[in-house]
C-alpha cells in the first residue's frame, strides 16, 4: 500500500489483484450460469422510462392529487424467498433503493441486486465478505459507470469491500480497512456523482472512497474530510441567532452524527451537502483538495423555517429535529420537524447555495405523539424525482410536494403493512411493500378549467387553491358551465337554457344528499370568484417588477365584477331550477349545504371588497399582512404582478388575512410601543376586521332567503351537524374566532400595560359587536334548521365563554356603559347583574327583570345569587317574583321551606321539611330539627283535624325513632365506631340490632330489649315480617341467660331473675297487655335460634319456661279479677 497526504485529509491507496484465471476462489459467484450478465445497465443515458412501460394494476390508495398503484412487476424469486423467510423465521433482511436505480436486499450472507428500470427482471446473488459486525443494506451502495455496475460493501467495523464491474463474471475486487478508533462504527454508505463513495461513521466522521479499476485490478483510495482548525475557520458561517434573536434552546456547537448526505455535480467539483444532528455543511470535493465551503447550525435554520409557518408560535416549540437533506441544482431541500408539549409537525425548508433559508412549506399535519413513537416519527427520508417534486417517506407514510405548490399531499399505506425500501425509478416514486410488493405513486391529472371572457372567447382559468376545491365530474361540470355561458350571452337563449337545464336535471337521481350536481355547482362558483382579472393585461404579459405595491386600480373593479357575476350565477341557478335540487358538499373539513357554500362565496367577495377599501386607508399594516399571507401560502409572484394582485385574486382564501393581520399586530405591539402608536395599529386592525366581517354578516342576513337557506328541506336539514358552520364561525388553531380572540387578548394586554389603555379598549367596541353577532346568528340558524341539542348546546357554551371574555375587560377598566350595551344586546345577564349590584341600582335590576322576562333573566338572577352565596338576597325578593322564586327553589328544597314560611305557606313548608327529614342520612340532630320544624309548620297550617292528626302521628313516630337512637348506650356507639356528636340516622332494623346483638351490646338489660320490642311497631310491615322480628328479639333475650344454672329450692324465684321474664315484668308494670305482648310458648320453642342453641332439647329449660308461663297466667288472672272487683 502507498499512503500520501492529499487535500483535506489522509489518502490511502490499496491495490488488490484478483483474477479468476490465476486460480483464486472468488468471494462471490453469479446466480446465473457462467458468462451471463446477470446485472445489466443500458447504454442509454436517460434515467426515466415512459410511464406506459410500467404496467399498472390496482389502485390501493387515492387522494385528490395522487394514486398509490400496484406495479405488475415480477419480483425476482430470490428476493421473494428472502422476504418470506424473514417473515417465517427470525432471519434479518434489510432493503434499500440506490440512486443508481437498483434495489439492494441483504439477507443473511447474500446481497441481492435488482435493476428496477429494466423491462426484463434479472437478479444476482453475491456472497458478502466475512465481517466482524452485522452488514445491512444501509452499508451497501451501487454506482454505474457506462455499462459496468460497481458495488461497495462496508462492515460496521470499517472493512470496505469493492466489487468492480459486478455484472460480469470477470471482475475485480479490492478490500481496505478504515482506521476506526475507539467505538467508531460505519453507519451508512452513499454514492457520489463522480463515481466516488462516501462512508460516514457513528461519531460524524466522513470518508471519501475513490475506486479505480484497471483490467482485473481494482484499487481503493480513501481520505477523511477534516475541518480546518485555523483561527478564521468560522468566518463564513451564518449567525442567524445574532440577526434574529434567540429561539428554541438548542445546542449551537458544530458537528454531531451524520444523518444524511446529498451531492450535486459542478464543472469544477462535486458539492457534498452533509446533514448532521447539529449542523449543515457544504463541501467542495475535487481531486485538488476538499474544502468546507459553508456551514450553519441546523437548529437555527429550522427556527427560521418555523418563523415562516402560518400562525407559528416559536415560544411553544420545545425541540427541533433535522431529518433529511436533498440537493438540486436549483436549491437544497431540508426536511425537518419541530415539537411542542403535545404535538409534532413537519415542514420542508428551502436553502440557497450559502445555506440561507429561502422559504418553508408546512406539511399541514400536526399529530399527537408519545416518546415511544418518536423513533418512527423522525425516520422520514427525502427522495428527489425532479427539480420540482420531492417525496419523503417512512415505514407507513408518504409525503409528496408538487411543482412548488403550497400543498404537501399525504398517502398512508395500511397499518399492517411496511415500506421496506423506496426510491426513484425514472420519473416516478416506487416502493417495496411488505404486503403488496412493488408499488408506485402516480400523479393524477388535474382538469383544465376555462372561463368566458368579455368578448365571448374562452381562456384557461387559473386553478383555485386545490385544498379548497371539490372535484366535479368533467361531463356534468362542462354541461353546467356550457348552459351558464349560453345564458349569459343573451336573454334570447332563456328558453333553450331552460330546456337544457330540465334535461340535465332529469338525468340526475332524486333525493341524493351529496351528488355530482353539488360538486359541479360548487366548483363553478369557486372558479368564478378565484378567476384572474380579464381586463388586467399583466396576467397575460408580465413585466419585471419586484416591488410590493398596493396601487393597482383594477383590483377593486375586478372584485366588484366578480360579485356581479356571482349574483348572475345565483340567479341562473334559481331560474333554471338547480337550487331546489342542491344537497350537501364538503369544504375544508366542513359539511355544508351547497346553498351555504354559494352564500359563503358571496360573503367572501364582499369581505374582500371591504378589505380593499380599508387597504387604501391603512396601507402600512395591510401591506405587511398581505406580504406575510402570500409568502406563507408559497405563492409565486409573477413578473409584473405584486403580492397584492395574487392575494386579491384568490377570494376563497380571503380569511387568511385575519391571521396575518393578527400576527403582524403582535409583532408591532412591542413593549416600547407608545400609546399613540399602539392606538393607531389597533384601530387599523379593528377597522379592517370589523369592515370585513360586518359586510359578510349583513349579506348573510339579507340574502339567506334568496338561496333558500332558511327553508331547507327536512331531509337535508337532518344531515347538518356540528360541522355545518359558516366560515366566520370557525374555531381551532387557525379559525376566525380563535384569531379574533387572540386579537382581543393582545389589545387587552396592551391596554393593561399602558397608562391610557382605555382608548384601546374603546376602539374594540364595534369589532366585539360583530364578533358576538356571529354567535347569535349561528344559534338562530341551528334553531331554525333543527340541529341536535348537543350541537346547539356546544355553540351556546362557546358563546357564553367568548362573550364573558370579550365584555369583562370593559367592566374591569370602568367602561360600564359599553359593557352594559353589549351585555343587553347579547344577553350577558351575569355582567348586567354585576353592574347593578356594584352600583346598588335596584330599579335598573327591576327594569332588566321586566325587559328580559321571556329570556329568563329572573331565573338567572336567582342562580347568580345562589352561586355567589348571597342567600339573604335570594330569599328577600319582592312579591312580584315570589312565584318565580318558588319555581326556582323546587330544585333547592333546603332553602324552599324558608321561602314557604316567609310567604305563610305552612302546608308546603311542612311537606318540604318532612321530605328533607326522611331523606336525611348524614346527621341525626339535623333530622330531629327538621322533624320538629315540620311539626310546627303542620300545627301552624290550616289543615283539617283528621289530616293533621294523621300527619302528627307520622311525625311523632319518626321522633320516637330518633329518641330511641339518642338513648343508645355509649358503649354500643363505640362498638360500631359511631361518633355520638355526629351520628347518622339509623333505621329501625339497625337500632334493634344494636340494642339486642350480643356482639354490639353484650351488657344489654331488660330495658334495652323492651326498647327494641317497642321499635318493632315503627318498622315498615311491607319490608319486614313484624312477627318474626318480634320473635327474634324474644329469642335473643332467652339466650342472654344460662338456664342450666338456675337450680335451687325455689325455681320460681330463679326464673324471675332472667332477662326474658324481667322484660315481661317491665311491660306488666307499664300496663302492657301481656297476652298480646308475650309470644306463645309453642312459637318460642319452635324458633330456629333456640333450636340451634340446643335449649329446645333441654328438659330443665322447658320445665322452667313452662313454670314461668303458668305463673304468668296466674298473675294475669289474679290481676284481672282484682280489676273486675
Amino acid at each position: 500500500s502507498i499512503q500520501s497526504d492529499l487535500g483535506g485529509g489522509k489518502r490511502t491507496r490499496v491495490l488488490n489483484m484478483f483474477t479468476p484465471e490465476h486460480g483464486a476462489t472468488p468471494r462471490f459467484t453469479p446466480f446465473t450460469p457462467s458468462g451471463r450478465q446477470f446485472l445489466s445497465r443500458p447504454a442509454r443515458t436517460p434515467r426515466s422510462v415512459p410511464k406506459s412501460d410500467a404496467k399498472l394494476r390496482r389502485v390501493l390508495k387515492e387522494t385528490d392529487f395522487h394514486r398509490l398503484e400496484r406495479l405488475e412487476w415480477s419480483i425476482p424469486v430470490q428476493i421473494q424467498e428472502a422476504l418470506l423467510q424473514s417473515l417465517d423465521t427470525a432471519t434479518s433482511v434489510s432493503c434499500r433503493c440506490c440512486e443508481a436505480g437498483f434495489l439492494c436486499v441483504v439477507a443473511a450472507s447474500k446481497l441481492l441486486l435488482w435493476h428496477l428500470e429494466e423491462a426484463e427482471t434479472t437478479t444476482g446473488c453475491l456472497v458478502l465478505p466475512l465481517t466482524d459486525g452485522k452488514t445491512t443494506a444501509e452499508l451497501v451502495d451501487v454506482s454505474v459507470s457506462g455499462s459496468a455496475v460497481n458495488v461497495l460493501v462496508a462492515s460496521p467495523t470499517g472493512l470496505i469491500h469493492y466489487i468492480a464491474n459486478a455484472n460480469h463474471t470477470h471482475h475485480g475486487t479490492a478490500t481496505v480497512q478504515l482506521p476506526l478508533v475507539d467505538n467508531q462504527l460505519i453507519t451508512r454508505v452513499s454514492t457520489g456523482k463522480r463515481s466516488d463513495f462516501y462512508v460516514n461513521t457513528s461519531d460524524g466522521a466522513i470518508y471519501v472512497i475513490s475506486c479505480s479499476s484497471h483490467g482485473h485490478q481494482s484499487g481503493l483510495d480513501y481520505r477523511q474530510l477534516q475541518q480546518s482548525q485555523s483561527i478564521l475557520a468560522g468566518i463564513g458561517r451564518r449567525f442567524s441567532s445574532l440577526l434574529f434573536g434567540g429561539g428554541v434552546a438548542q445546542e449551537q456547537q458544530y458537528g454531531g452524527s451524520v444523518l444524511c448526505l446529498s451531492t450535486i455535480l459542478c464543472p469544477e467539483c462535486e458539492l457534498l451537502y452533509v446533514l448532521m444532528d447539529r449542523t449543515i455543511e457544504l463541501w467542495e470535493i475535487s481531486d485538488s483538495g476538499d474544502k468546507l465551503a459553508c456551514q450553519t447550525s441546523a437548529s437555527v435554520a429550522i427556527q427560521d423555517g418555523v418563523r415562516l409557518m402560518p400562525d407559528s408560535q416559536l415560544s411553544e416549540v420545545t425541540q427541533l429535529y433535522p431529518l433529511s437533506i436533498l440537493a438540486f441544482n436549483a436549491g437544497v431541500f431540508l426536511l425537518a420537524a419541530y415539537s411542542t408539549q403535545s404535538h409534532i409537525a413537519y415542514m420542508l425548508i428551502e436553502l440557497n447555495d450559502t445555506l440561507t433559508v429561502q422559504g418553508a412549506v408546512s406539511a399541514h399535519c400536526r399529530q399527537k405523539y408519545s416518546p415511544a413513537e418518536m423513533s418512527d416519527l423522525l425516520s422520514y427520508k427525502l427522495v428527489g424525482l425532479s427539480e420540482n417534486e420531492v417525496v419523503s417517506y417512512n415505514q407507513h407514510t408518504i409525503w409528496s410536494q408538487l411543482d412548488s405548490s403550497p400543498l404537501i399531499d399525504r398517502l398512508q399505506i395500511g397499518i399492517s403493512d411496511n415500506i421496506l425500501a423506496a426510491g426513484a425509478s425514472g420519473d416516478q416514486f416506487v416502493l417495496l411493500s411488505q404486503v403488496h410488493g412493488m408499488l408506485a405513486v402516480v400523479e393524477k391529472p388535474q382538469p383544465e378549467l376555462y372561463v368566458t371572457t368579455d368578448h365571448g372567447h374562452t381562456q384557461p382559468l387559473s386553478p383555485a387553491k386545490r385544498k379548497k376545491s371539490v372535484e366535479s365530474t368533467g361531463s356534468l361540470g362542462e354541461q353546467l358551465r356550457s348552459i351558464f355561458v349560453r345564458h349569459c350571452h343573451s336573454e334570447e337563449n332563456m328558453d333553450e337554457c331552460l330546456m337544457m337545464s330540465n334535461e340535465l336535471l332529469a338525468s340526475l337521481p332524486l333525493d341524493v344528499i351529496s351528488s355530482e350536481l353539488d360538486h359541479a355547482v360548487f366548483d363553478l362558483s369557486l372558479q368564478l370568484i378565484n378567476d384572474s382579472p380579464n381586463s388586467d393585461p399583466r396576467w397575460a404579459e408580465h413585466n419585471a417588477s419586484d416591488l410590493l405595491a398596493s396601487s393597482s386600480v383594477i383590483i377593486l373593479d375586478s372584485l366588484q365584477s366578480k360579485l356581479q357575476a356571482h349574483s348572475i350565477l345565483v340567479q341562473f341557478l334559481c331560474d333554471m331550477g338547480f337550487i331546489s335540487r342542491l344537497g350537501m358538499v364538503r369544504v375544508d373539513e366542513r359539511q355544508l349545504a351547497t346553498v351555504f357554500a354559494l352564500c359563503e362565496h358571496q360573503e367572501k367577495l364582499l369581505a374582500a371588497i371591504s378589505l380593499r377599501k380599508q387597504h387604501t386607508l391603512n396601507p402600512l399594516v395591510i401591506d405587511s399582512a398581505i406580504r406575510r399571507s402570500v409568502y406563507l401560502q408559497a405563492e409565486t409572484t409573477h413578473s409584473g404582478l405584486t403580492a397584492i394582485d395574487l392575494f386579491y385574486k384568490e377570494v376563497s382564501s380571503v380569511e387568511d388575512i385575519i391571521g396575518s393581520l393578527v400576527n403582524e399586530e403582535e409583532c408591532l405591539l412591542t413593549p416600547d410601543c407608545s400609546n399613540e402608536e399602539s392606538l393607531e395599529i389597533v384601530e387599523s386592525v379593528n377597522r379592517t376586521l370589523e369592515s370585513m366581517l360586518s359586510s359578510a354578516i349583513q349579506h348573510r342576513q339579507a340574502q339567506s332567503h334568496v338561496l333558500g337557506v332558511d327553508s331547507l328541506s327536512q331531509q337535508l336539514a337532518s344531515h347538518l351537524n356540528a360541522e355545518s358552520y359558516c366560515w366566520t364561525d370557525t374555531d381551532g388553531a387557525g379559525g376566525v374566532r380563535t384569531l379574533l380572540m387572540k386579537h382581543l387578548n393582545l389589545v387587552v394586554d396592551k391596554a393593561d400595560a399602558l397608562p391610557n389603555g382605555i382608548q384601546l379598549l374603546q376602539s374594540l367596541t364595534g369589532l366585539i359587536d360583530v364578533f358576538l353577532n356571529t354567535f347569535a346568528l349561528q344559534l338562530d340558524m341551528q334553531s331554525t334548521l333543527g340541529f341536535q341539542d348537543s350541537a346547539t348546546e356546544e355553540t351556546r357554551q362557546r358563546f357564553a365563554q367568548c362573550r364573558s371574555m370579550a365584555i369583562k375587560p370593559f367592566v374591569v377598566h370602568g367602561l360600564s356603559e359599553i359593557a352594559a350595551v353589549l351585555s343587553e344586546r347579547y344577553h350577558d345577564f351575569a355582567t348586567l347583574i354585576q353592574l347593578c349590584e356594584s352600583d346598588g341600582d335596584e330599579e335598573r335590576l327591576k327594569t332588566y327583570a321586566e325587559q328580559f322576562d321571556a329570556e329568563g333573566f329572573v331565573q338567572f338572577l336567582f342562580k347568580y345569587y345562589m352561586d355567589q352565596g348571597e342567600l339573604g338576597k335570594l330569599l328577600c325578593q319582592p312579591s312580584s317574583r315570589h312565584v318565580a322564586l318558588t319555581e326556582f327553589l323546587k330544585m333547592h328544597p333546603h332553602l324552599s321551606w324558608l321561602h314557604h314560611i316567609a310567604t305563610r305557606s305552612f302546608r308546603e313548608a311542612h311537606e318540604v321539611l318532612t321530605d328533607l327529614a326522611v331523606n336525611e342520612s348524614e346527621e341525626l340532630r339535623r333530622k330531629k330539627t327538621l322533624l320538629s320544624l315540620s311539626k310546627l309548620s303542620l300545627l301552624a297550617s290550616d289543615e283539617s283535624n283528621q289530616e293533621q292528626e294523621q300527619e302528627l302521628y307520622r311525625l311523632n313516630s319518626e321522633l320516637e325513632i330518633v329518641l330511641h337512637q339518642e338513648q343508645l348506650p355509649s358503649d354500643v356507639l363505640q362498638a360500631v365506631d359511631i361518633d355520638p356528636e355526629k351520628q347518622p340516622p339509623l333505621t329501625v332494623e339497625e337500632l334493634i340490632e344494636f340494642y339486642t346483638s350480643p356482639k354490639v351490646n353484650p351488657s344489654a338489660n331488660e330495658y334495652d330489649f323492651k326498647k327494641a320490642l317497642d321499635l318493632v311497631t315503627y318498622a315498615d310491615e311491607k319490608e319486614v315480617d313484624l312477627d318474626k322480628l318480634m320473635l327474634l328479639i324474644w329469642c335473643r333475650a332467652v339466650l342472654r341467660d344460662s338456664w342450666s344454672e338456675l337450680e335451687g329450692v325455689e325455681p320460681a324465684a330463679s326464673i324471675r331473675r332472667t332477662i326474658f321474664f324481667r322484660i315481661i315484668e317491665v311491660a306488666f308494670n307499664e300496663g302492657v297487655d301481656l297476652f298480646e305482648f308475650v309470644p306463645s310458648i309453642e312459637s318460642l320453642i319452635g324458633c330456629d335460634e333456640l333450636k340451634t342453641s340446643g335449649l329446645t332439647d333441654d328438659k330443665h329449660f322447658l320445665y322452667l319456661l313452662k313454670m314461668g308461663y303458668e305463673q304468668l297466667e296466674l298473675e294475669q288472672s289474679h290481676s284481672s279479677s282484682q280489676t273486675a272487683n
